[in-house]
């Protein structure tokens, strides 16, 4: 967990390393790579072996915030 603005959040750069590494087949979990800033937690960069693999961007919406009133 990495502190951020006097809260702690989350390393989602160490979960999605260790979960590319446990896929069947992947490469050993020193070959990866993850970014990710606290100030936009929304954007991750994996590489893998110096190589982009996967760059994810979050965006989640929600049109009806109270669906069980």
């Amino acid at each position: 967990m990495k502190p951020y603005a006097g809260t702690v959040i989350a390393d989602r750069a160490f979960n999605a390393e260790r979960r590319a590494a446990a896929q069947p087949g992947a490469a050993s979990l020193g070959e990866y790579e993850a970014r990710w800033e606290p100030s936009n937690p929304n954007v991750l960069t994996m590489t893998c072996r110096g190589k982009v693999r996967v760059r994810v961007r979050v965006r989640i919406s929600n049109p009806n915030p109270n669906p069980h009133p």
